[in-house]
């Protein structure tokens, strides 16, 4: 199931239009501290029949609470104005559909109206995604940008997930165990650090967009734990 979070939400109408949205396209809607109240006159208008998709919605507290309740977070940004180096790798609607009918629950991340998401927010996540606007104008409105995005995964002729076994996918805990290890291991024995410090970003983002499977990311995290106890 693909779900929407929204961080932080500041217009009455966005959040209306957004649970819209989000009946439109059978996903979900979760917010996470919102700054309106979902009574707010403009959000009902703009809910305009899935009012119930706007009040039945759970609110959580951040990303840290999200992260343990997807397998795969996406944040939704257009990176303009930020170094994308070190940032988790990028994906697809494509990429994202496939995940949803492998049985994976999906939680797209949308910052706030008036910022955006942060670069540690960025960061919390495990892929980001950047919608295919013009370069000099890349920035969509909130509900806009969620209406896309589940446009996009949806893709024509494919409503509903298929069925059939999932693929082995490596585990939420397993796959962030394996960054904290890699990051930690490469930052301590890696002696190039010291004239290329970003070198290291680009080995973690390289791992990043290859996705390992579970057996993939316990052999690379068994080859660092021996690396790790090599005599110095």
């Amino acid at each position: 199931m693909i779900t929407a979070i929204l961080l932080r939400t500041h217009n009455a109408g966005n959040l209306g239009a957004a649970a819209r949205v989000v009946r439109n396209f059978g996903a979900r809607l979760v917010l996470a501290g919102p700054r309106v109240a979902r009574d707010h006159p403009d959000a009902l208008a703009f809910a305009s029949g899935a009012e119930d998709t706007l009040f039945s919605a759970p609110e959580i507290g951040g990303l840290e609470e999200a992260s343990s309740m997807f397998d795969i977070l996406v944040a939704l940004t257009s990176t303009r104005g930020r170094n994308a180096r070190g940032l988790p790798g990028k994906t697809t609607g494509a990429a994202l559909r496939r995940a949803e009918r492998a049985g994976l629950s999906v939680g797209l991340v949308f910052g706030p109206e008036r910022n955006g998401l942060s670069t540690e927010e960025v960061l919390a996540c495990d892929h980001r995604w950047s919608l295919p606007a013009e370069p000099d104008f890349p920035t969509l409105n909130l509900a806009q940008s969620v209406a896309v995005s589940l446009a996009l995964i949806r893709g024509e002729g494919s409503r509903r997930p298929s069925s059939g076994p999932p693929p082995q996918t490596v585990r939420r805990e397993t796959w962030r165990h394996l960054m904290r290890v890699l990051r930690q291991t490469l930052e301590g024995g890696f002696p190039i650090r010291r004239e290329r410090p970003d070198v290291i970003d680009e080995i973690v983002e390289a791992v990043r967009r290859a996705r390992p499977t579970q057996r993939e990311a316990e052999l690379l995290l068994a080859a660092l734990s021996s690396i790790d106890r090599r005599p110095k």
